[in-house]
């Protein structure tokens, strides 16, 4: 298995932190994504992504823990978000791309678009959990945090469990707001498997599951 302090080190360099301000509403909107290529595309949630495409709101990617800013962004793929799953307010397409607009060579994530997700099965996590802390504290202090989420149930469309589009995960200390957009390694050789986006109800983060995409399904 990859080593967990060798996902630490990248993850300094390839996770990053959505730092947005709506200057209409005088609100901060805050999320994660990852670096998965060289030139700086980032993978993240859509619901993040409209963002970066309104007027009124500045956004920057920050890094590093505690996150700093490093780079502007553009989105370069952002599906509709008007079709949900069910009854929820999830967005059947939450996933898109931003491209980092200053070109460089980045530290990136790979991606394996052929994981086959079990019961059960553990998986590494990285993102920039800021619901518990106070604003002046998210804007200063916001930390990445570098877990572990075990598959606590598989989600289809089509009832075909060997190809999930989707998985649940136990509650542990990323299920919070500004998670969103973070991502979910294979603990064997550290590629992306799972983009969060979404929770379910619950005062802490223990009696919390959150809901992930499967990079096949992407």
């Amino acid at each position: 298995a990859v080593k967990s302090a060798d996902i630490y080190a990248k993850a300094l360099k390839a996770a990053v932190n959505i730092f947005c301000y709506d200057r209409n509403a005088g609100a901060y909107i805050m999320g994660s994504g990852a670096i998965i290529h060289s030139s700086g595309y980032v993978l993240t949630n859509g619901h993040l992504a409209v963002y970066f495409a309104k007027a009124d709101t500045e956004c920057v990617l920050r890094r590093g823990s505690p996150a700093r800013d490093f780079a502007r962004a553009k989105a370069v793929w952002l599906p509709d978000q008007t079709q949900k799953i069910g009854s929820s307010e999830i967005p059947q397409n939450d996933a898109a791309i931003l491209k980092i607009t200053s070109p460089t060579n980045y530290e990136y994530f790979k991606l394996d678009s052929d994981y086959k997700i079990k019961d059960g099965e553990t998986l590494y996590s990285l993102n920039y959990p800021s619901e518990f802390l106070g604003s002046q504290t998210a804007i200063a202090n916001t930390n990445l945090v570098f877990s572990l989420g075990t598959v606590d149930g598989i989600v289809t469309v089509d009832d075909d469990a060997s190809n999930a589009e989707g998985a649940y995960l136990k509650g542990e200390l990323s299920v919070q707001h500004g998670s969103s957009g973070g991502i979910f390694l294979d603990a064997q050789n550290g590629e992306v498997v799972g983009l969060f986006v979404g929770l379910t109800e619950g005062k802490t983060t223990a009696e919390r599951k959150q809901f992930i995409f499967m990079t096949s399904y992407i």
